[in-house]
C-alpha cells in the first residue's frame, strides 16, 4: 500500500472512530437521563429534540457508509493490484553461503 493510500486509510478510520464515539456518547446520555429520571427524559426528549437527533444520526450514518465504501474500494484495489515481480525475494537475504 503506498503512502497516499495509507494516509487516506488512516483519515477514514479516524473519521469512523469519531462518528462511533459520537453515537456511543449520545446513546449513553439518553440512557443515563432516561434511567435516572423518566419524567426528565420525556421532557428533555420532546419531538423537536428527537427529530434533531434523528436528522443528525442520519447524516452521521450516511457519512459512515460513504467512508466505509471508500475504504472497501481502497482495500479491494490494493488486493487486486499486480504484485511487483522486480522486488527482491526476502528469503534470499537469509541464504548463507558455505
Amino acid at each position: 500500500m503506498n503512502a497516499l493510500n495509507l494516509d487516506r486509510f488512516k483519515r477514514e478510520a479516524q473519521a469512523n472512530h469519531d462518528a462511533a464515539y459520537f453515537v456511543g456518547a449520545l446513546a449513553k446520555l439518553i440512557d443515563t437521563v432516561g434511567s435516572d429520571d423518566p419524567c426528565l427524559c420525556a421532557k428533555a426528549l420532546d419531538g423537536y429534540v428527537v427529530g434533531g437527533l434523528v436528522a443528525g444520526l442520519r447524516i452521521v450514518s450516511g457519512e459512515m457508509m460513504v467512508r466505509n465504501e471508500g475504504i472497501i474500494t481502497l482495500i479491494e484495489a490494493q488486493d487486486s493490484a499486480p504484485q511487483n515481480s522486480n522486488l527482491p525475494n526476502r528469503g534470499a537475504e537469509l541464504e548463507v553461503s558455505q
